[in-house]
């Protein structure tokens, strides 16, 4: 998922200023710079659960930069996208901010394709990355998840659904548009077009896209007959009025997860913390109906769904 534009924006934590000046820090919260690599916002660290008392969780190379940069996808919303002003905003957004304050720190937005979110973690570009990333064995196996909601994807067709599509089993034959850089997605449509062909009919003739936007245009335009992508990135283009339609029933219902390297378990367990305060507190509940998908909150938050215990 991505989009790349210029709209650098960063904000300077003044805590510390704060008692001085009312008028100091409003000039602090809000000061701007410009980033030539491409588009970022910087979140300043607030005083949500924790207050910044898990700040000696953190690895000791973050502890003292002035911020964590954090590669996000920018066209998923309502997880996290551009608004008409260009200012990445959404539910990851919030979480994460939310995160930082409890940190104690601030977190640096990096615009970021859904494909390039590990291979950005690997080359230790960023620390963090996040983009609705499935926790699952495979990424499992090249980065550590800290989870934080549960996410599922379902097939979106043009109203009317003249291709009669009601679920990949009744797909074959059709084009059908999805995300790139998701091995489980692969899998998914990969297992249903080998069933197509053992049933004796047209394998499921499946393309990636590197947006979830590109995926939709596609869809729009008559280049494929369905896409499958995030029940949260479809129910918010039908509430934004886009002509299309949601169809057949949910697949992969997984939890997705904050991406760290595979071996910095350290700053996993100092998310862990921090987003667990969270869910203590009440704030995660909150941001999650501010962005109407409480229905995806996790009970507690996990590492690698569970297999490491912060």
């Amino acid at each position: 998922m991505t989009t790349s534009a210029t709209r650098p924006r960063r904000a300077i934590f003044c805590a510390a200023f704060l008692a001085v000046t009312a008028a100091l820090a409003s000039a602090c919260a809000s000061s701007t710079e410009s980033n030539s690599g491409g588009s970022s916002d910087t979140a300043s660290a607030g005083s949500s659960a924790g207050g910044g008392a898990l700040n000696s969780k953190l690895p000791a190379d973050l502890r003292g930069k002035d911020s964590i940069d954090v590669a996000i996808v920018t066209d998923y919303p309502p997880m996290s996208y551009m608004d008409k002003d260009r200012k990445i905003i959404g539910f990851h957004v919030d979480l994460l901010n939310a995160i930082a304050g409890a940190l104690g720190t601030k977190f640096n937005y990096k615009d970021t394709s859904f494909a390039s979110l590990i291979p950005e973690l690997q080359s230790a570009r960023v620390p963090m990355a996040l983009g609705g990333t499935t926790d699952t064995d495979k990424n499992q196996a090249v980065v550590t998840l800290v989870d934080y909601a549960f996410q599922s994807s379902r097939l979106t067709v043009i109203p009317g659904n003249p291709a009669n599509i009601q679920g990949l089993d009744t797909a074959c034959g059709k084009r059908v548009g999805a995300l790139a850089g998701s091995p489980v997605v692969q899998d998914l449509l990969d297992t249903a077009s080998a069933e197509c062909v053992k049933a004796g009919k047209p394998k499921i003739d499946w393309s990636a896209f590197k947006s979830a936007d590109q995926s939709a245009l596609a869809l729009t335009s008559g280049r494929v007959d369905a896409t499958l992508d995030s029940t949260f990135g479809q129910t918010y283009r039908v509430k934004e009025g886009q002509k299309i339609e949601i169809v057949g029933p949910k697949y992969l219902q997984l939890p997705i997860g904050i991406q760290v390297a595979k071996d910095n378990l350290e700053l996993a367990k100092a998310l862990h913390a921090a987003l667990q305060s969270l869910i203590d507190s009440g704030e995660y509940k909150k941001i999650l109906e501010k962005w109407g998908i409480a229905d995806a909150a996790i009970p507690a938050a996990t590492i690698n769904a569970g297999k490491i215990k912060p």
